[in-house]
């Protein structure tokens, strides 16, 4: 399958090539006596125009989908900063405290690029957290209360919503992808025997073929 820029200079060519064969009754003429009538050159048309609107479909698709990961990286990087602050006061804090260490994995200490993987540290880090109010008055100790670290969740939780909404428009993006592939062929077929005809139909016409966008 060619590239999207490929198949936009294909669409203008054969823009030209179809729109001309209709609207130049010479170029018309000499095409209907092989059997390309009006009516013919429009069932061209048609798979043409659908071709564009996938094109148009497919553009947008992708463009929801750009938005939705710049979304998401966006709230991971708000979340993360959040996290990795409480996750360095609870490592003040429970220091000594061996139950809290492993309850919130203080021992983790790379930053993970892996989404899986950070995603189970920040839940497990809130959800024990949140869980234990030992552990809450130890934080509060240090400044950081029940409803700070509910906040800190409820990022993690929008972190992941905006995930699942990625892989939603990812998905829409690679369904338009297909259709506009589907669409494409199919011009594609009914051009690999009109384009022929053309060249027989105007052979010795140089300057109607120009007109198509055809030079010799």
């Amino acid at each position: 399958m060619r590239s999207s820029s490929d198949i936009v200079r294909e669409i203008e060519s054969v823009s030209v090539l179809i729109d001309n064969a209709i609207t130049e009754n010479e170029i018309q003429a000499k095409l209907e006596v092989y059997g390309y009538t009006v009516e013919r050159l429009n069932e061209g048309k048609s798979l043409l125009t659908i071709l564009k609107e996938q094109q148009h479909q497919q553009k947008a698709d992708y463009g929801q989908q750009f938005a939705a990961t710049d979304a998401f990286q966006g709230a991971r990087e708000v979340a993360d900063k959040t996290y990795r602050r409480y996750h360095k006061v609870a490592q003040v804090a429970f220091r000594n405290n061996r139950s809290a260490t492993q309850a919130l994995g203080l021992n983790n200490l790379t930053k993970t690029r892996v989404y899986s993987q950070w995603l189970d540290r920040t839940s497990q880090f809130y959800a024990n957290l949140l869980a234990d109010n030992d552990l809450l008055t130890g934080m509060t100790r240090f400044g950081v209360t029940r409803e700070q670290l509910e906040a800190g969740k409820s990022q993690v939780d929008a972190t992941e919503n905006a995930r699942k909404a990625r892989e939603l428009k990812k998905g829409g993006a690679q369904s338009a992808t297909s259709k506009r592939n589907t669409a494409y062929d199919n011009l594609n077929n009914w051009l690999s025997d009109f384009r022929p005809i053309v060249e027989i139909a105007l052979e010795d016409e140089p300057q109607l073929l120009e007109k198509l966008g055809i030079t010799q």
